[in-house]
């Protein structure tokens, strides 16, 4: 019945594939398999069966491939939608970061007009300083008030005499680089 290779696990599959060639052959001749013989057989049984494609086998590979692009093209609209969205939050991110910028810049600048005019202290000066608005203030008034006042002091041989504050000073300059020149000499009279 069966061969010293069969295996007794394998006497199950063998007697059924006898079974089954016997029933073929029409011949009352049964006949044994190895494990080998009966691994073979259904290896080609399953190289046929996957050679031979189905009956509608090209109408389903049609309808795989629509299936195929309309799932591409509807990928393709929610990632053009992903993207604009992205993009949206990103750009309205970006403006506000901005607006608040500029809203913060509006309040320290509000800041430092007050502080100046209270503390009597140049505006622009202020503005360009870094740190604590109120503490800078303070700062440019003791130094306004540690400077000495220097009355009819002339210029270059001139007989005019220079006035006693910076601000006084800066009223009669019309342009900024006006406004430096005029620091610049009140600065150098005042710091000898």
């Amino acid at each position: 019945m069966a061969d010293s290779t069969t295996t007794p696990i394998a006497e199950e599959s063998t007697t059924t594939e006898q079974t089954a060639s016997a029933e073929q052959s029409g011949s009352g001749d049964e006949r044994t398999f190895s494990q080998e013989e009966v691994n073979k057989i259904v290896a080609e049984r399953l190289k046929r069966a996957k050679a031979t494609p189905p009956a509608d086998y090209d109408e389903l590979r049609e309808k795989a491939a629509r299936l195929d692009e309309l799932e591409a093209a509807n990928k393709s609209d929610l990632e053009k939608a992903n993207d604009a969205a992205t993009k949206a939050k990103a750009q309205a991110d970006e403006w506000k970061a901005k607006f608040e910028a500029l809203q913060a810049e509006q309040e320290r600048m509000a800041t430092v007009q007050s502080l100046a005019a209270q503390y009597r202290v140049d505006a622009g000066t202020l503005s360009r300083m870094s740190g604590d608005v109120e503490e800078n203030a303070k700062y440019l008034a003791d130094l306004e008030a540690a400077r000495p006042k220097y009355p009819g002091i002339t210029d270059n041989g001139g007989n005019s005499s220079s006035p006693q504050t910076l601000e006084e000073a800066l009223k009669g300059a019309k342009t900024f680089q006006e406004q430096i020149w005029v620091r610049a000499e009140w600065n150098k009279q005042h710091n000898k």
